[in-house]
């Protein structure tokens, strides 16, 4: 059994090993980039951005390379700078999805295209891309959105590859599958070179429940109502529970695509405490009977002794009977008490089991489906902060 353990250890160690010794190498370079980044040394910054980022491919230290080399190149106007700092605000753009520095990254990708452009037009770098009688767009969809349409004036075009337009106002329009479609119309002067990003919005998921009528149903803790059956939802990781008095939670975690369509069968099933509470009510109506039989009793034997008392008891004959009847009489009625009250008892036992059945979804489960959110550092121009992709 030890060395069963002892061997998934190694196992575990060899897989997770590459993945923890490529972050500690990351971090080690991204420490040396901001150390010099603080010093004013931009190209230097830069160059240990770029190894960190060979090591982990995260949208914010390529931001954070861009910016010093975006910087570096206001010191060392070297075209192959600025030329490096588009590519690399590209990458965050279109990998970073909802980036804190993406309005940032938009405007100087923005700016330094039109200088990149200015420096080839004037012969200090070459680019076959770019000449004075072209017109171009590149539309950017983000990493998260898969097998999107780009459409300029009604043309589908790669995406986010410049493609020659004519001036004038032109028709971007984006469409995915689970997505809203995208349409925006640009204005683009001769000779320009704009980049749109298209922002879409995702469609909400449809989730069917197969279960019984009377639920209550909760995602991510937040109540939802259904129509049908159905129920709308945000697309991503969701914590799905279906309760219902005197029945054992049913949850689970769904991971919704935008837009897709999910059947989930949520049977659930009577609780413990609802189960012991039909037993109780059960005795209690057991012991009701009991009762009104000992409660029938007493009266029958009250009424004989009652019946000899008022005739006169004139002989030991007469006494005996009377007595007789007059004992039944008083233990059946100490048994209507006794029975009676623990009717009572049982029947608010059962009641109370049965109100207060009403058990609650366990909160969603910690495990490695719950760490997706890592934190990079990054670097800008006035500060340093945290993204939300990549880890160390």
């Amino acid at each position: 059994m030890i060395s069963a353990i002892v061997r998934i250890a190694v196992i575990v160690a060899a897989i997770a090993g590459p993945a923890l010794a490529d972050g500690r190498t990351a971090e080690k370079y991204f420490d040396q980039g901001e150390a010099a980044y603080k010093k004013g040394r931009f190209i230097e910054a830069a160059e240990h951005f770029e190894d960190a980022y060979k090591q982990q491919a995260a949208p914010e230290i390529a931001f954070s390379a861009a910016q010093a080399y975006r910087l570096g190149y206001q010191a060392d106007p070297k075209p192959e700078h600025i030329k490096r700092a588009i590519e690399l605000y590209e990458i965050y753009v279109h990998d970073a999805a909802n980036g804190p520095r993406m309005a940032d990254a938009i405007a100087y990708l923005e700016s330094l295209k039109k200088e990149w452009r200015d420096l080839v037009l004037a012969g200090k770098a070459k680019d076959d891309t770019i000449a004075v009688d072209r017109t171009q767009i590149s539309v950017v969809v983000p990493a998260k959105v898969s097998g999107a349409t780009v459409l300029i004036d009604g043309k589908e075009v790669p995406e986010q590859d410049y493609v020659d337009v004519e001036p004038g106002d032109r028709v971007v329009r984006v469409e995915a599958d689970g997505y809203a479609p995208f349409e925006e119309k640009v204005p683009v002067a001769r000779g320009a070179q704009l980049m749109v990003r298209a922002e879409l919005e995702a469609k909400p998921a449809l989730v069917k429940l197969a279960t019984e009528s009377g639920v209550a149903v909760h995602v991510d803790g937040r109540p939802v109502t259904l129509s049908k059956g159905v129920f709308e939802a945000a697309p991503g990781e969701r914590f799905v529970t279906v309760t219902r008095r005197g029945r054992r939670p049913f949850s689970k975690v769904l991971d919704l695509s935008p837009g897709a369509s999910v059947e989930v069968d949520a049977k659930l099933h009577q609780t413990d405490q609802r189960r012991i509470a039909r037993y109780v009510l059960v005795g209690s109506g057991v012991l009701l009977g009991l009762t009104a039989t000992s409660v029938t009793l007493a009266l029958i034997a009250d009424s004989k002794a009652s019946g000899r008392a008022d005739d006169g008891i004139a002989t030991n004959h007469d006494a005996d009977y009377y007595n007789k009847w007059r004992s039944r009489r008083n233990t059946a009625r100490n048994a209507s008490y006794f029975l009676g009250g623990a009717t009572l008892l049982a029947g608010a036992a059962a009641l109370g089991l049965y109100l207060f059945d009403n058990p609650s979804a366990e909160a969603p489960p910690i495990g490695p489906e719950s760490n997706g959110t890592k934190f990079t550092p990054m670097v800008w121009g006035d500060g340093a902060g945290l993204g939300v992709e990549g880890a160390w």
